[in-house]
This record gives C-alpha cells, structure tokens and sequence, in this order.
C-alpha cells in the first residue's frame, strides 16, 4: 500500500477543488479489502467528502482533480465534457513513432480482454494531437494533447504510432518498471481566473527531456 503524504501529494488547492499526485500503480477504487483506492485515501485525509470528475489509469501517474462541492462537480464535468479543460500528458517509449507529429483521429472500438484499438471510422471518433522527441538515451518523448477523453486513449494511440508506451505490456510496450505515462498539466478557466496546475514527472528519464515540458505545439 502506497504512503499518502498529502504535503507530498497536494499540487493545488481552492475552496471549490483540490489537485493531487496519483502515482503509478494505485487504482481509483479499493482492489480488494486490503488495498484502499486512491479517492478513499484522498478523502480520508482531507476528513471530508469529496467528489470525481475525471480519472486515470491505475498504471498512469499525475494530476487527478476532486470537487469539495456537488455544485463544483457540476461545473468539472462540464468543462471535461465540453473540452475546456486543455490537458497535456507525457511519454516515454523505446520505439521510433511513423511520425514525429500530428492528430490521430478515429473511433476506438472495445476488443477481447477490456482492450481497445483504433479505427479509421469517424462516427464518434477520439482525437489525440501529439509531437515526439528523441533523446540521447535514445528513449522518445511524447507529448500528447487529447481533445477527448476515452477509456485508454492515449495508449492506443501510442500503438497505432508503432510507440508503445514503455512498461505498458497491455500494449504491447516494452517491460519496464512502471507505465511510462503522465498527466503533466491542465489549463481552464475557473471563476474568470485562467489557472494551470502543472505536475512535474519525478523519473530521471522524463528529466532527460525538461526543455519541452512547456514547448508550444508546433
């Protein structure tokens, strides 16, 4: 079970939500008796109710956000819904992508095993803009911009690049130490206040690539 340390995890805060680290490899909800999720941990800290408005993979780390009000749950879910929450996450994969740059663009369709892969149908399509860096490592830095929000989007997506994401063996990416996934930054409006909540990775390997953490898309 993972240590909860809210001055550790506590990213920002405000009377209407809060912003946390989620680290790799806790799940959102209890496993089992003996593994207690990360919203139980959040709100047993906190002492008080609070309420979801988006996740992440268990094996994804980064920003998860949680409304103290109902009537803020509300608005979240509306931001997420209308995509007016700009959200930015990194990767890392061992793998040459088939293009350094771009939009995906395609529904994506639930397979055997709770796996997903990407179509080149367009009726309610997930959209993902991306760019990539290679490092001296040799290890490659994505950068991924989803428009929408679908179950395992960003990892199909990386698939369909021929970039698994590294440690992702659902995926088909390459055995590593953990998935190498992050929730790096949410921009959106708040109460006529124009706020981003950034979460810097704390793996070396993603340091390799600090100069894009803030690049503007190009």
């Amino acid at each position: 079970m993972f240590e909860f340390d809210m001055k550790k995890r506590l990213i920002y805060e405000c009377d209407d939500f809060i912003a946390v680290l989620k680290y790799s490899g806790e799940s959102y909800h209890n496993d089992n008796e003996d593994e207690i999720g990360f919203f139980n941990m959040v709100r047993d800290e906190l002492k008080r109710d609070i309420y979801s408005v988006h996740r992440l993979d268990k094996d994804t780390s980064g920003i998860m956000l949680f409304a103290k009000t109902p009537s803020a749950q509300k608005e979240l879910l509306h931001l997420f819904k209308e995509r007016r929450i700009e959200k930015t996450y990194f990767a890392l994969s061992d793998k040459k992508p088939k293009k350094k740059m771009g939009n995906i663009i395609g529904d994506l369709v639930s397979t055997r095993g709770g796996n997903y892969k990407l179509t080149h149908e367009k009726s309610n399509p997930a959209i993902t803009r991306f760019n990539s860096y290679k490092g001296d490592s040799g290890l490659f830095f994505f950068r991924y911009f989803p428009k929408t929000g679908r179950t395992h989007q960003l990892r199909v997506v990386a698939k369909s690049l021929g970039s698994s994401i590294l440690g992702d063996k659902r995926y088909g990416g390459s055995e590593y130490k953990r998935m190498m996934l992050h929730c790096y930054k949410l921009v959106f409006k708040w109460k006529d206040e124009d706020l981003t909540i950034i979460s810097i990775p704390s793996e070396d390997e993603f340091m390799e690539f600090s100069a894009y953490f803030n690049a503007e898309m190009k």
